[in-house]
């Protein structure tokens, strides 16, 4: 198998992260039909975004303007 080049990382994340043109979702779709490593790669990626979605709503806002207005201002 042969190691993605990293332009073709670059469009698998795009489009994980749903940021590609109608043009690069073609060449993305062209490439997850012929490249076991991009299928492999996208899957992967897919499971730490949807990982990381899950897991923000566990995590409480933080707000540092107090800190910070303190710390300008004394």
């Amino acid at each position: 198998m042969n190691k993605l080049h990293f332009r073709d990382e670059w469009l698998i994340q795009g489009m994980v992260d749903g940021m590609l043109s109608k043009r690069e979702e073609i060449r993305f779709r062209e490439l997850i039909m012929t490249s076991s490593n991009a299928r492999k790669l996208y899957g992967e990626l897919l499971y730490v975004h949807t990982a990381l979605q899950f897991e923000a709503h566990f995590i409480g806002s933080v707000d540092f303007s107090n800190e910070i207005m303190q710390k300008l201002y004394g």
